[in-house]
């Protein structure tokens, strides 16, 4: 549970918390199972600049609609957190635990995901446009109808995760792990899978216009109905 001191000063606004912190910049902060829901905790603000959260707990927590934008949260532990609808744009979660939260329709775009564990995560129909979610952990997430256009995944682990009817146009997916990864659907314009592992992945009518295929393992792969036109594949 949440350390009830720590949530009333985050309730008295930006001012007083950051003051909290600069004299208090080594107590672990604890705000597991706390509703801050509709709460603006972004820049210039809370969790911002010299403040950084990191290691903070914030699992379970209830964070639907609240306002993210380029905070700082590295290594945070936001597991199991309800960040559904949340404005994290340009956040930096580089390292954090997000394992089985839920990002449904989050806007994640340009945010800093590298290396972080979204095992689990439902992310469908989030905005993750231009995320760098480079060896980011992403098994059996669920990112259906997910905006994932431009978005750095290289060497992100992607086994058995859903994407169906993602937008994957121009991302970069150099070396990921795709095995048994539900892609049918998807939009793969002009993607970079060169070296990616999609054994046994779904790629039924998904679009790979355009896509680098060199050296990519497509072995029991499903590509019933799916575009290759001008696709670059290994002779």
């Amino acid at each position: 549970m949440a350390n009830k001191k720590q949530l009333a000063i985050l309730k008295q606004g930006v001012g007083v918390w950051n003051r909290w912190r600069e004299d208090n910049p080594d107590v672990e902060i604890d705000l597991s199972c706390a509703d801050l829901g509709d709460v603006d905790l972004g820049s210039p603000g809370f969790f911002d600049g010299d403040f950084t959260s990191s290691c903070a707990n914030l699992s379970h927590a209830n964070l639907s609609d609240a306002i993210l934008r380029n905070a700082h949260l590295s290594n945070v532990n936001l597991s199991d957190a309800n960040l559904r609808n949340a404005h994290l744009s340009g956040a930096h979660l580089s390292g954090a635990n997000l394992s089985c939260a839920k990002f449904n329709l989050a806007d994640l775009s340009d945010a800093f995901l590298s290396g972080a564990d979204l095992s689990d995560a439902d992310l469908s129909d989030a905005i993750l446009c231009c995320a760098k979610l480079n060896g980011t952990d992403l098994s059996c997430a669920i990112l259906r109808r997910a905006d994932l256009s431009h978005a750095n995944l290289q060497r992100a682990n992607l086994m058995n995760a859903n994407l169906r009817n993602a937008v994957l146009s121009d991302a970069i997916l150099s070396s990921a792990d795709l095995r048994r990864a539900d892609l049918s659907h998807a939009n793969l314009q002009r993607a970079n899978l060169m070296n990616a592992n999609l054994r046994n992945a779904d790629l039924i009518r998904a679009d790979l216009s355009c896509a680098n295929l060199f050296y990519a393992k497509l072995i029991k792969a499903d590509l019933s109905s799916a575009n290759l036109t001008n696709a670059k594949h290994t002779p």
